[in-house]
């Protein structure tokens, strides 16, 4: 198809999707308006790519099992959220003002060393700026489509989202640096070490090479990218299963129920070799990133470095690719029923146990 000057690819089937994304020629991010100047690991091709993601990677798993472990930051933050749903005492809740709070000091830790706390102005300003990035930047702009010789006036058209797009990532990068500034002046980093010290630290070393693509710049990308997709995915994962127990009380979510009360207990919180037990709450996870979308359209779009054959064709260089994994997600074609929330397709005969992962659950890559 033709979205302005630009060509796209939609990719429906799995099997083609499999195809196209293990080709080296894919393997480039679009050069998109909105996030031209972000520079984190989302948005950068190539060497830089492969240089920030080995830190992150490396950092964060390393981070995620020292000091504090994740599960326990993770049980740390459900206290608070477990406290505001009993003061309901049973009447409605939003969940998501709750939430997302939550999730966002699990990355907020790793990342800055230490969590907010749930009064600080500072995590409600960082969970605004998250909700304003995720609006924007969560399909595909429309100002990427335009010819080159009219992208300079995107900044003046807010309807086209490039002014709001530019002034939002102004303002993200701004409390990023107040928060890196803050934190190398009141933290310790060998009591508590965190995300950015150690990248600090490696820009150190690269200071000699003015090319190098380990930089300030990289930092700041690397953090707003780390917050959005951590933050984001995992907070949707859990609304979307909150709101399939709503609409489902009498089967999804009492199955849910009885398996939390056989296993865990209402004497302590659950652990992560709880999940080996629960074969049915993994299923009902499984099923809700199937029918979810949760990836979105930037993260499972491609830019084609060279020309390649798919199936037949040949998709010219330049060309976007959008892997569609909500498509293969509802193709009859795997999946029996898929317009069906039906986690028992994901389970034995006798419920008894999960079955092993099938290739075509693809929520945000093959």
């Amino acid at each position: 198809v033709k979205l302005g000057v630009q060509s796209m690819v939609i990719v429906n089937d799995f099997e083609l999707i499999k195809e196209i994304l293990c080709k080296k020629e894919c393997l480039f991010r679009p050069r998109t308006w909105v996030f031209k100047d972000v520079g984190g690991i989302a948005s950068l091709n190539g060497k830089a790519w492969q240089e920030n993601r080995r830190y992150c990677v490396k950092t964060l798993r390393e981070l995620s099992s020292g000091r504090k472990s994740m599960l326990e930051q993770v049980r740390e933050e459900f206290q608070y959220l477990r406290e505001k749903v009993t003061e309901t005492k049973g009447h409605p809740i939003m969940v998501r003002p709750f939430l997302l709070p939550c999730v966002t000091n699990n990355i907020a830790a790793l990342l800055l060393g230490s969590r907010y706390d749930f009064n600080d102005p500072r995590l409600n300003r960082l969970d605004t700026l998250l909700e304003a990035f995720l609006r924007i930047f969560s399909g595909v702009s429309p100002v990427d489509p335009l010819p080159k010789c009219l992208k300079w006036i995107a900044p003046y058209i807010h309807c086209l989202g490039g002014g709001n797009g530019l002034e939002l990532q102004q303002k993200f990068f701004k409390f990023i640096r107040n928060e890196i500034n803050d934190r190398l002046e009141t933290v310790d980093s060998d009591i508590n070490p965190h995300f950015i010290k150690g990248y600090l630290a490696l820009v150190t070393q690269h200071n000699e090479n003015p090319k190098s693509n380990i930089n300030a710049r990289a930092l700041h990308g690397n953090m707003v990218d780390i917050l959005v997709a951590g933050s984001a995915s995992v907070a949707a994962s859990i609304l979307y299963i909150l709101l399939y127990c709503a609409e489902k009380p009498d089967t999804v979510q009492a199955k849910i129920q009885e398996e939390i009360d056989r296993v865990v207990g209402s004497g302590r919180t659950p652990t992560w070799e709880d999940h080996r037990f629960m074969p049915y709450s993994m299923a009902v996870v499984w099923e809700m990133i199937c029918c979810a979308n949760i990836s979105g359209t930037y993260l499972t779009s491609f830019r084609v470095d060279e020309d390649v054959f798919l199936s037949g064709y040949v998709i010219p260089k330049g060309t976007i690719v959008v892997a569609n994994f909500w498509a293969a997600h509802f193709d009859p074609k795997y999946w029996k029923n898929p317009e069906e929330f039906d986690p028992s397709r994901f389970m034995t005969p006798d419920g008894s146990a999960l079955l092993p992962r099938p290739e075509f659950l693809i929520p945000f890559s093959i």
